[in-house]
């Protein structure tokens, strides 16, 4: 079974408590946690609470509940809005069915050597362009500097990664570029040293926001 909740999305089952009523005090809760705050919920359940707020940002989250199946359907819910294409063989035409995703929060396309700078406007001209969180793209032989600006349309970003793109002419134009277009995303272009994520340069390139 599966609820939509502030465009989030839910799994649940019977074993656990769900109550649909308390949305609107979930709204006004989330309002009221600041950036710097340290949230706690001692009765998590599926995590209707704290995944609005771990979106909305945060400093740290604590969840707990005395129900394991809570837990266990909290730790699916916060798998449940991400998408990992590594080493896919996904093609341009291909993105445009992310048009159709109610929510997509983190997007991997590591080793994905088959999309080109087309792929880029399926993304920004659908539903993602508002959802999206988390971008990460590794070893691609065919993405230019065009794709790149592409990303700047992706307002809502908080991390970007990328790494092993040849075809980016311009790489520190880009990251500067990027950095001066969405303030508020972390965005890591490390130096080609080692075909790999790109990773092993900043540790905290490979920390996933909503983990």
């Amino acid at each position: 079974m599966k609820k939509n909740y502030v465009k989030l999305r839910y799994q649940l089952d019977f074993r656990v408590f769900y109550n649909p009523r308390l949305s609107t005090e979930h709204k006004r809760i989330v309002r009221k946690i600041g950036k710097r705050s340290i949230f706690y919920d001692c009765c998590a359940g599926i995590g209707p609470l704290v995944l609005p707020v771990i979106r909305n940002g945060v400093h740290h989250v604590l969840a707990n509940d005395l129900n394991p199946n809570c837990i266990d359907y909290l730790k699916r819910n916060m798998e449940l809005n991400r998408v990992d294409g590594t080493d896919s063989a996904i093609i341009d035409s291909g993105f445009q069915y992310f048009n159709e995703c109610r929510q997509i929060e983190v997007l991997k396309l590591n080793f994905c050597d088959f999309f080109t700078d087309k792929a880029i406007e399926h993304v920004v001209s659908g539903r993602p362009s508002r959802t999206l969180r988390n971008i990460e793209i590794a070893a691609n032989p065919y993405i230019s500097d065009y794709f790149m600006k592409g990303i700047k349309r992706i307002r809502g970003l908080q991390r970007a990664h990328f790494y092993f793109l040849p075809c980016v002419a311009q790489q520190t134009d880009a990251l500067q570029s990027l950095k001066a277009s969405l303030p508020c995303c972390r965005v890591s272009f490390p130096e080609i040293k080692e075909v790999g994520y790109g990773y092993g340069y900043n540790a905290e390139d490979s920390k996933l926001p909503f983990q």
